[in-house]
């Protein structure tokens, strides 16, 4: 995975801002670029997760990890079907149905007899922000083009509050700033899309 440095060097070369001719944008402003591009990205794509619960015998309810967006799957191994007990919900003969998610948290519909179960539970997170040059971006290899042409995007349309740097981007690059902007948008909405895939939620699978 790239780091903010070098991801920060990219979007200089995409954006063709070269320290001969003097920079348009500070660092900063990139790296807040950059960091806007994830955040953007995380929405259609976030990050897959996963993580350990352990039973308390008579307890129903278990905190999900604070970074829990959504979860995707939920399971354990049939010693937790055995483990499981009637609490007098409608899903009492049928573990399989297992489990709801509110406030932050996972509810068994079936309260486990004992302590010690492990369940897996597979979830949605957002992507990382980046605050030092050699924090790696856990935006996948495949789609740090779409990062940095979204954040190509934002940069330049920064430039429409300066003047000054708009019309030198316009003369290094031969084209208005706003049709540069547009393109890196397009570009980066276009291979969101056909990537995009559809998340997934299921019920407590027993194996």
């Amino acid at each position: 995975m790239a780091t903010l440095a070098e991801l920060r060097g990219l979007l200089r070369l995409q954006l063709n801002d070269n320290a001969a001719e003097g920079y348009l944008w500070g660092d900063a402003t990139l790296d807040l670029q950059i960091n806007s591009a994830i955040r953007e990205y995380g929405r259609g794509f976030p990050m897959q997760r996963e993580t350990t619960v352990t039973t308390v015998a008579g307890q129903r309810e278990y905190d999900l990890p604070a970074d829990c967006l959504s979860v995707l799957r939920v399971a354990g191994g049939s010693c937790v079907a055995s483990g499981l007990v009637p609490d007098g919900s409608r899903y009492a003969g049928n573990p399989s149905e297992g489990y709801e998610l509110y406030g932050g948290k996972l509810i068994l519909y079936l309260a486990p007899a004992e302590s010690g179960l492990e369940l897996a539970v597979r979830y949605l997170a957002p992507h990382t922000p980046l605050s030092s040059d050699g924090d790696s971006c856990t935006v996948p290899e495949a789609d740090e083009d779409l990062l940095l042409a979204m954040a190509a995007a934002r940069a330049i349309e920064s430039l429409w509050t300066e003047e000054a740097k708009r019309r030198q981007f316009e003369r290094r690059t031969g084209e208005p700033a706003m049709v540069a902007a547009s393109l890196y948008r397009q570009r980066c909405e276009s291979g969101m899309k056909a990537r995009a895939a559809r998340v997934r939620s299921g019920r407590l699978a027993i194996g």
